[in-house]
């Protein structure tokens, strides 16, 4: 192998994707259909944002980080740093019987160590709350349930119906909370 080839992850990113989308035009592909809202809301985010690129590596911290993880530490913070922006480290917090502290540390020296600083160190569960906000919404206006299939029942790409799908919006409500109280997952499903 000659070495002298080899480029740091930012120099190929500066290369190689010359031909990506740019901010705020990453929905412009085949079959997208961009609504009125949708473009307004873009345009409020490329403004957010400065018109910069800004990625996000998102782990759970419930083990140790492995090679793969390495690789996407390196594409998205080398991707935005190569393009002038930033990569903020967001912990997918969402599963508290397996987290631990150590994880959450090893993490951070761990992308430290690959040479990058985050933007921000955000976390998923501190957006809990209006996540949950939001779900009580989308069921009042008939729009999501609480659904009980089981993993299986659901796989594959022919999936049926769920025979939850038109339960009434008062019982979806009433088992949401229940679920929320009792931090039972993957029972809420959009419609």
């Amino acid at each position: 192998m000659d070495c002298k080839k080899l480029k740091t992850i930012e120099e190929l990113m500066r290369t190689r994707t010359k031909d990506f989308h740019k901010v705020g035009e990453n929905y412009k592909t085949d079959g997208y259909v961009v609504t009125p809202d949708m473009e307004r809301i873009l345009k409020e985010h490329v403004k957010r944002v400065n018109g910069k690129v800004v990625t996000r590596f998102p782990p759970e911290p419930n083990g140790i980080l492995h090679l793969a993880h390495a690789k996407a530490i390196g594409i998205n913070f080398g991707y935005a740093k190569a393009q002038g922006g930033s990569c903020n480290l967001r912990f997918d917090d969402t599963n508290p019987e397996k987290e631990e502290e150590k994880f959450f540390l090893a993490i951070e020296e761990m992308v430290r160590w690959l040479g990058y600083k985050p933007a921000k160190i955000t976390y998923s569960s501190d957006n809990f709350d209006q996540l949950y906000e939001w779900a009580v919404q989308l069921i009042k206006k008939d729009l999501a349930y609480v659904c009980h299939q089981t993993v299986e029942e659901m796989r594959g790409f022919d999936v049926k119906q769920s025979p939850y799908r038109n339960r009434p919006v008062e019982e979806s409500l009433r088992l949401f909370e229940r679920v929320r109280s009792t931090l039972l997952v993957n029972n809420f499903r959009k419609k």
